[in-house]
């Protein structure tokens, strides 16, 4: 009751203070369908369930393909930003203080240059909680997903594939499933040195943002 009563003062506290924003928030949420979770989910993982082994070598299509993303995909896929959207990093990286202040300096940037709220999701955990929105609400996300490479990898107990691969199997269905949905999604492989990736994508997203106008 306790834990209650406090969330209901703070938002009574934040529709005094910013009334229009407030409203914004309550719009936004009443778009999206929460009855769809089951539904959304069970499409990531029935993608995700078809690539792993023996159907699918993820793995090695992982290690054959790096950043390949090109300038001018990169500029146009910022350019189709507009108002009302938002856009998030979908990293399916180690959640770690460093890789989540390398995200938070890109997400900035997005949001300075751009003007539309961003958000960070480390995967494939936010797939039962904000991932349901990005398929099952409106189409106003612009999505980057990144992978990499795990240092360190464990085999799962009775299978012939490991944990890496059954996250990789992850995000590889959720990119499929985003873009069967007409969702706006691009993906950069990192590689095995994830600082350096996400060094190098920052310059890439602050060239992209700068030839998207």
């Amino acid at each position: 009751m306790f834990r209650t009563r406090c969330i209901g003062q703070e938002v009574q506290c934040a529709w005094q203070r910013k009334p229009d924003r407030c409203r914004r928030w309550s719009y936004a949420l009443a778009h999206i369908n929460d009855c769809e979770e089951r539904d959304r989910s069970g499409d990531s993982e029935n993608a995700a369930r078809e690539l792993l082994p023996p159907t699918k070598n993820v793995a090695a299509e992982n290690k054959c393909e790096r950043s390949t993303l090109l300038p001018f995909a990169r500029a146009a896929h910022f350019k189709s930003l507009r108002l009302g959207d938002y856009f998030a990093l979908l990293a399916y990286v180690e959640r770690n203080a460093r890789h989540r202040d390398a995200l938070t300096e890109i997400r900035r940037v997005i949001r300075d240059r751009k003007h539309v709220a961003t958000c960070v999701g480390f995967g494939p955990r936010f797939l039962h909680s904000t991932g349901q929105a990005y398929k099952g609400g409106p189409n106003s996300g612009v999505f980057l997903q990144l992978t990499c490479d795990d240092a360190t990898d464990l085999e799962v107990p009775g299978q012939k594939y490991s944990f890496g691969l059954v996250k990789a199997a992850q995000a590889r269905g959720d990119l499929t499933v985003l873009a069967e949905r007409g969702r706006r999604v691009l993906r950069v492989h990192l590689g095995a040195d994830v600082a350096a990736g996400l060094a190098a994508l920052k310059r890439a997203v602050g060239q992209a943002l700068a030839a998207s106008g």
